[in-house]
């Protein structure tokens, strides 16, 4: 074989890889610049996120400081408020303001008294005047800490002992308002003004030195616990009864009222038929004149024709 030719091939050869090497190494720099716009994109989205990222987390824990300093302004307003009614004279306040709204929500004012005084000198916090008699109520507010509830210790046996004794010197005190030689019922309510206590006294098994529990104790001196939703109860029905009784008190009234209305109406009826008689009479009497003016103005018509 000729070696020109030879070289001419391997030349030709050389030539193509070369071109393809070319067109290659063009292929690949479009890529590297698509991946790096393709990089430039994602890195440009990733910052915008961070920023946002940012943002909100800063507003988030703006939001829960926000929220912490809340929590310790109710906080300390909470305990504001207990340390206002730790002393059994206002908390004996609450109670009385509270038995006030019930009553005044509930019964008409001729049917209650607050702060009702007795010969002796006494004062109930309220009485309920029915017909047979006055009902008394009195409030107590059981001398519990906030820290008996949280500490469990009112469920414990020095805690019931501790509740039950102040429940029976609460009850022997209301037990004394019962005076029927001045108008009392033979009973006396106590109203307690926190559903968690009264819950708590009605239910401690607890026993004193006679083996009775402190709602036994309470029924045997005819002074009974109540709630806020069991005296709200209570006085509903005394409402309802009150009203049936006046309707009692003043059916024979009613019956009277009726039976003049029943009068009167006849008596109207009465005097509408003679008014209804009169009315019919007068229409008679204009159609008797009317008739007679036609009957003259024909004779007068008459007689004027004949003097023509």
């Amino acid at each position: 074989m000729d070696i020109n030719f030879v070289l001419i091939i391997i030349l030709v050869f050389i030539f193509l890889v070369v071109l393809l090497l070319v067109f290659n190494v063009q292929s690949v720099s479009k890529d590297v610049a698509r991946l790096s716009a393709e990089v430039s994109a994602v890195s440009g989205e990733l910052q915008r996120i961070s920023s946002g990222t940012t943002n909100t987390t800063q507003i988030i824990s703006g939001k829960l400081g926000e929220l912490s300093e809340l929590a310790r302004q109710i906080d300390t307003t909470g305990k504001d408020i207990y340390n206002h009614f730790k002393a059994p004279q206002k908390r004996g306040k609450l109670g009385e303001i509270l038995l006030s709204d019930l009553l005044q929500e509930i019964l008409p004012k001729s049917r209650y008294e607050l702060q009702y005084s007795f010969e002796d000198g006494t004062r109930v916090d309220a009485v309920i005047k029915l017909t047979n008699g006055i009902v008394v109520i009195d409030s107590k507010f059981l001398d519990f800490d906030q820290s008996d509830f949280e500490n469990d210790l009112i469920a414990s046996v020095q805690g019931q002992r501790k509740l039950g004794n102040r429940v029976r010197k609460h009850i022997d005190a209301v037990q004394k308002y019962i005076k029927p030689s001045e108008g009392t019922l033979p009973f006396a309510l106590m109203f307690i003004p926190s559903e968690a206590l009264y819950y708590e006294a009605v239910t401690s098994d607890w026993e004193g030195p006679d083996k009775k529990s402190s709602f036994n104790y309470a029924c045997s001196q005819l002074v009974f616990p109540v709630g806020p939703s069991i005296l709200y109860a209570y006085l509903m029905t005394i409402a309802l009864g009150l009203q049936g009784l006046y309707v009692a008190q003043h059916a024979q009234e009613i019956i009277g009222g009726i039976g003049q209305l029943e009068q009167d109406y006849k008596n109207l009826e009465e005097k509408w038929e003679t008014a209804r008689r009169q009315m019919s009479s007068a229409d008679n009497n204009l159609t008797d004149v009317y008739n007679l003016m036609r009957h003259l103005e024909k004779q007068i018509s008459r007689i004027t024709s004949i003097q023509e």
